[in-house]
């Protein structure tokens, strides 16, 4: 009775979740699957080879069956998915083999808020996991953090500082400079569905009766109409682990900012609805006059506080000084000194493999050379120069440019009454005017 006691204090909890624990001798992960996801983290020891150390009391599986404990019952006292299987691997033994004992076969049994292979985990007074993990989620700091997938099954792409989003595949906006993200995607338009199938518009086909059924089947929701009963299904992406998020296309008009949230891309350029996650300015938050008190870390996210961005040269590093830094009289004098007439910020294309932005040093010399006291001021943010660069497929035909394609910042700014990011279209028909290599 004691043993059916103290299992029955571990059970109590309200939220569904299940502990996935694998051999920690060979450095694996402790998980919780909770709403369709994994949430994982090695233990600090995880590579260290030991032997477990019970922090609860120690049954024999022996002992379980005759205070006929089922295997359910272990699932709803959340005891780790792997020990459920050992522990239905002796059942059916043992059912098999009325006198088979198997020497050794423990479970390590948790009081009411420690959970685990060996009890190591404590739950927090007064949470579930459910909160817990929603809590974390929802943190902006912890979020920010994140580094976003980068697409890499297949395609090799120079899409520059930022990686290739799985969404932005065949979303009719060239990011690399091969072109390979938007190649062979008419397969995908002219495949032609079953006479009983709707097609998305992305090509893929559901059956007819899913078509406006109030439940999204299309990855780009083109099977149902805009509402805001659907529009509110994904406003939780950016602070919420979701299935449905993580199935979400972007529409070609839009900008994935990796997390199953989409914004129009004309905030690519204006930030008026940025990303949660500012995935939209990366590499380039110190370029953006509504986002002063942010600044470029390793990860390319902008955050608040000081960067520790590796940058590649001095004269990026000044730049960086003089846009929001410190010591703005030394870099100053550096860059006047060491650095070219258009200086680079980032130094790599961002937004494609295609578009660089430029400083202009003598503009720069103007703005500080109006007043002895000017260095307590930072240079304006916005770059002076936007050029166009390196090659791209134009009608089927890599063409690379002799030389850069350059206009200024404000022409850049008034990309947005284009309906889509319109580089690629821009590169192309420039070629036609200038010289080629």
């Amino acid at each position: 009775m004691l043993l059916s006691v103290l299992l029955f204090l571990y059970t109590a909890t309200a939220d569904e979740w299940t502990l996935y624990w694998t051999d920690k001798t060979h450095g694996d992960y402790d998980c919780l699957f909770y709403d369709s996801r994994f949430f994982c983290r090695r233990p600090n020891d995880s590579l260290i080879i030991r032997e477990p150390i019970c922090n609860g009391i120690l049954w024999s599986m022996a002992d379980l069956k005759r205070n006929n404990v089922t295997t359910d019952m272990l699932f709803e006292w959340h005891h780790p998915h792997d020990n459920v299987e050992r522990y239905g691997r002796f059942l059916q033994k043992s059912s098999e083999d009325n006198n088979f004992i198997l020497e050794g076969e423990t479970i390590c049994n948790c009081s009411s808020n420690h959970f685990g292979a060996d009890c190591l985990y404590e739950r927090v007074k007064g949470s579930t996991i459910a909160e817990v993990l929603s809590e974390q989620l929802s943190r902006p700091t912890e979020r920010q953090m994140e580094i976003i997938a980068c697409y890499v099954d297949g395609i090799h792409c120079n899409a520059g500082l930022l990686c290739l989003e799985w969404r932005q595949i065949c979303d009719g906006i060239m990011q690399c400079e091969d072109g390979i993200d938007e190649t062979n995607c008419h397969l995908l338009e002219f495949h032609r569905c079953a006479p009983n199938e709707f097609q998305c518009h992305n090509g893929m086909c559901i059956p007819e009766e899913f078509l406006f059924d109030g439940m999204i089947d299309c990855m780009d929701k083109s099977d149902e109409q805009e509402t805001w009963f659907i529009i509110n299904i994904f406003v939780p992406c950016p602070t919420k682990s979701k299935f449905d998020c993580d199935e979400l296309l972007c529409k070609k008009s839009e900008f994935s900012c990796g997390n199953g949230q989409c914004i129009h891309w004309t905030n690519v350029i204006n930030h008026q609805q940025p990303c949660q996650n500012r995935r939209d300015a990366f590499y380039r938050c110190e370029t953006l006059p509504d986002e002063k008190q942010f600044s470029t870390f390793d990860s390319g996210i902008c955050r608040i506080g000081k960067p520790n961005l590796n940058l590649s040269t001095s004269c990026e590093t000044s730049l960086l000084s003089l846009l929001g830094g410190s010591k703005r009289k030394v870099a100053f004098e550096y860059l006047m000194a060491n650095c070219p007439s258009l200086i680079p910020f980032p130094s790599s294309p961002i937004l494609t493999s295609n578009l660089k932005f430029f400083y202009n040093k003598s503009i720069i010399e103007a703005f500080y050379n109006d007043s002895p006291t000017s260095f307590s001021k930072a240079i304006p943010r916005s770059p002076h120069i936007s050029c166009l660069t390196g090659s791209l497929i134009c009608n089927g035909s890599k063409i690379t440019l002799n030389s850069d394609y350059c206009f200024g910042y404000g022409e850049f700014l008034a990309l947005v009454i284009h309906p889509f990011f319109p580089i690629s279209h821009i590169f192309c028909n420039v070629t036609l005017t200038i010289p080629l290599k």
